[in-house]
């Protein structure tokens, strides 16, 4: 899903990353989401179009997984014509009709959503398959990863987009699909307490000792790029904050 992950269960002291990142950018909205309970829209294009790429994403991670072809025929005409009112996941085609004036408007880098489906469809959409054959080591080992633990006197509930397993190294690599249309600023990178809160996931899910590397990427797919977290501290600096 394009909201990072599950929303902020305040009856049993259940955080989100999204709810953490809510009170970082502004206390007084967290309390009015959070607290008071204020219900905040969020059938937006950017929801709805993040959301679809998402679920693309997650079928063609989960073919990779289990060694079966990935359709792409049918994956392309689904998002044009996918329409499920239950899960909120609709195609391009319903998009332009719900949101005509916002889906050809260009954002501040000159693209609009009809850019941006394109880009998808033509090259986007093969990344993923591209990765893995390019790097054989890598293993996808999990898609859309539900996780729940306990941390610093709190319960994390969430979901992991992507869990790759590096067999030559190791090493696990957490990744993240953004459908952002700009790269990640350095100071969101350095410190992403998104994969802070990941990774503590990720050991408890796959009881994971220190011993055991972790790395963190973001998926930029409409970008066509991926940004990794350099900073190998950045579990020791996020816990202080």
């Amino acid at each position: 899903m394009e909201n990072e992950d599950l929303i902020l269960d305040d009856s049993s002291d259940r955080f989100s990353y999204s709810s953490i990142g809510t009170y970082q950018q502004c206390p007084f909205k967290y309390k009015l989401i959070h607290v008071d309970k204020h219900k905040v829209k969020s059938n937006t294009i950017a929801t709805y179009f993040g959301t679809l790429v998402h679920h693309t994403e997650e079928v063609i991670g989960n073919c990779l997984k289990d060694n079966t072809p990935i359709d792409y025929e049918k994956l392309k005409k689904d998002f044009h014509e996918l329409n499920d009112d239950e899960n909120g996941l609709y195609g391009i085609d319903i998009l332009k009709q719900k949101f005509t004036v916002d889906f050809y408007t260009n954002d501040k880098t000159g693209k609009n959503y009809q850019d941006k489906s394109d880009f998808y469809l033509h090259t986007g959409i093969y990344r993923l398959e591209d990765l893995i054959k390019k790097n054989p080591q890598y293993k996808i080992v999990g898609t859309e990863v539900e996780f729940l633990f306990e941390k610093f006197g709190y319960m994390f509930h969430g979901f992991i987009d992507r869990i790759y397993y590096v067999k030559d190294t190791n090493t696990y690599i957490i990744e993240d699909i953004k459908t952002y249309k700009e790269t990640i600023k350095d100071d969101k990178l350095d410190v992403p307490l998104q994969m802070v809160i990941y990774t503590h996931a990720l050991r408890n899910l796959f009881n994971l000792d220190e011993s055991i590397k972790i790395k963190c990427s973001y998926d930029l797919v409409l970008l066509g790029q991926r940004q990794i977290v350099t900073n190998n501290t950045y579990i020791e600096d996020g816990n202080k904050i």
